[in-house]
């Protein structure tokens, strides 16, 4: 290296008075100092030449491609040093300039903030048969969904071939993670294969039966970030319990729907309510929640009070069920249960509520609506 850089004494609030004829005397490192960042550092790495510096914090962390003195003894030491460095640390301090230009320091700002502003979430969707209603759902989600970190997750309940095809075609189009069962997993298994892939630090079951409405991810999480917040669910047009309003919109061709949201939640932002039982057709779950309460009861086979049980659970581990007023979506409601003969519905309706009565030792109360009395 034919010359050697140093950071010079005066920005550093090293005085050379300080030193006196002390050669071990310690530098003058101000408060002021400490919390110095000098960009200098990575135009000199950027040269390849020997650097010797005091020992800045801020330089502590690249102490491998530079000298760090503690004192003036020290400083002299490394200054001699340098002129017989080996030409590697001259190509390690250009990688470490390289890692900290503007572009990559900018780069690594925004990182940061999009994920302190917008986690990443994991979308999961459970499907079984009635492909059209599926690749609609996924559709509302991929057009009418504009957070920036999110992936979708689409989990098959072993569905008939030619449905089957269908979803992972439309899958492999757009780039989402597929997971095919090989048989009917049922609801609650579903779900928690999907969430035992997914890579966000939040979670969203939903129904392959619902479309959603431009902002519902962001304000999910918005409610999400609440003091002892466990679930988070929306209100919508089709559900048994206080999660359901009236909207004017046709339920069928879905015309005014998004108009009539709109009104809606613009007119209730922010706003929340608290219910005993959030219906499962859209939950955001934050992980932390997910790791601390576990999975979805398997026991409850196809489908049936799973979500009255989760319910409990969360609460019993003391968080919130939180009904976003500012959220909606369309919920077309039990399709996956329709092809149930209705005698095969009314015994593993009965044969759930007694498990779930047995597991929590107590009596199901039916859900009911908001402001409607309760008959007990």
């Amino acid at each position: 290296m034919s010359s050697t850089v140093t950071i010079q004494q005066q920005n550093l609030g090293l005085e050379k008075s300080r030193y006196s004829n002390q050669s071990d005397k310690s530098p003058l490192i101000s408060d002021l100092i400490k919390a110095t960042h000098p960009v200098k550092f990575f135009e000199y790495a950027a040269s390849g030449k020997p650097i010797v510096t005091t020992a800045l914090p801020e330089l502590v962390p690249y102490k491998t491609v530079c000298s760090l003195a503690r004192s003036h003894k020290e400083y002299l030491f490394y200054l001699k040093k340098a002129a017989y460095e080996h030409n590697e640390l001259a190509k390690n301090r250009m990688r470490v300039a390289e890692k900290n230009t503007w572009e990559m320091r900018g780069q690594v700002l925004e990182e940061l903030i999009q994920k302190l502003m917008f986690p990443p979430v994991s979308i999961i969707v459970l499907s079984y048969n009635h492909a059209d209603m599926t690749i609609r759902c996924l559709d509302s989600i991929r057009l009418r969904s504009f957070y920036p970190s999110k992936e979708l997750i689409i989990v098959d309940n072993a569905s008939e071939k030619n449905e089957r095809e269908k979803i992972e075609t439309y899958c492999k189009k757009y780039d989402l993670h597929f997971v095919p069962n090989k048989k009917n997993e049922g609801f609650a298994k579903g779900n928690n294969i999907g969430m035992k892939v997914a890579r966000g630090t939040h979670f969203i079951l939903l129904n392959n039966d619902t479309v959603v409405t431009p902002g519902w991810i962001e304000r999910l999480v918005f409610h999400s970030q609440k003091d002892n917040a466990g679930l988070v669910g929306p209100v919508t047009n089709n559900t048994g319990n206080e999660m359901l309003i009236a909207l004017p919109y046709n339920k069928n061709t879905l015309i005014g729907m998004e108009e009539a949201a709109l009104w809606y939640t613009a007119s209730h932002w922010g706003m929340e309510n608290e219910w005993k039982v959030l219906a499962a057709f859209c939950w955001l779950l934050p992980k932390h929640v997910y790791k601390k309460v576990g999975g979805l009861d398997e026991q409850y086979g196809q489908a049936l009070f799973e979500d009255d049980d989760y319910c409990v659970r969360v609460k019993r581990q003391g968080y919130r069920l939180i009904g976003a007023e500012d959220v909606f979506i369309h919920h077309e409601g039990s399709k996956s249960l329709d092809e149930i003969r209705k005698a095969e519905y009314t015994r593993l309706f009965e044969r759930n509520k007694a498990y779930f009565e047995q597991k929590w030792n107590t009596i199901w109360i039916p859900h009911h609506l908001r402001n409607e009395k309760r008959v007990l």
